[in-house]
């Protein structure tokens, strides 16, 4: 039985599953923080189950990128589950979670996730699933995102924006609701992972963070243009 924990946004979800196969769930939109939210809502599952921690056989946690706070939440939480328990923890990008369950529909999918004040994170994967290039961390007002026939947007940002006119809403652009990452994808992406052994060292596992160069030379080159 694994237990799957993504933090990553302000939308949040929790499962238990069994080798892949989600057993029961719950997402929900932090009011709150997750710091407060997350513990009772895993107790609840557990509760609501009737499973306790020691039939856990292995935990897994999205590890960005997204909101920082949100994301160290997440993995705090489910290493010291891991760390107790003593069982593998499997660690998911996730933007990788987010275009995973449309990999193959156009060459190219990028998956976008908020990073808040106008920027997104940005993940590309090319149609047998494997990633294009390196995150980026986009400014959208420097970095306009640019569609073409081979490739497909999706991810929580794509309602966003639309709205905020940065994309249209095209058959390049998947506007789904929110929450956009779906739990039963999460485990079986974790699940394969923990079959094929590619499991993380508790101690050493840390989140995806994106510093980008991208932003702060667009940011250097905006101020430098400002008339003196």
């Amino acid at each position: 039985m694994e237990l799957s924990i993504d933090t990553s946004t302000r939308f949040a979800s929790i499962a238990i599953s069994t080798k892949g196969e989600i057993q029961s769930q719950l997402s929900w939109r932090s009011k709150q923080n997750h710091s407060v939210e997350l513990m009772p809502a895993i107790l609840e599952l557990f509760r609501s189950n009737s499973i306790s921690v020691t039939e856990l056989d292995a935990v897994f946690v999205t590890r960005g990128p997204g909101s920082f706070s949100a994301i160290r939440v997440g993995m705090s939480t489910a290493k010291a589950i891991a760390s107790g328990a003593n069982i593998p923890i499997v660690g998911v990008s996730t933007l990788l979670l987010e275009a995973f369950p449309f990999i193959g529909l156009k060459e190219k999918v990028i998956g976008l996730v908020p990073a808040g004040r106008g920027r997104v994170y940005a993940g590309t994967f090319r149609s047998d699933g494997s990633q294009d290039s390196d995150y980026r961390l986009l400014r959208l007002q420097e970095e306009p995102l640019q569609a073409d026939s081979d490739s497909l947007f999706c991810g929580e940002s794509v309602a966003d924006l639309i709205s905020e006119g940065y994309l249209e809403e095209t058959s390049l652009t998947l506007n789904v609701p929110a929450p956009t990452r779906l739990p039963s994808v999460f485990a079986s992406i974790g699940y394969e992972n923990l079959h094929e052994g590619k499991y993380e060292d508790v101690e050493t596992l840390e989140p995806i963070y994106i510093y980008s160069a991208q932003i702060d030379s667009a940011e250097k080159n905006r101020l430098s243009k400002r008339p003196s």
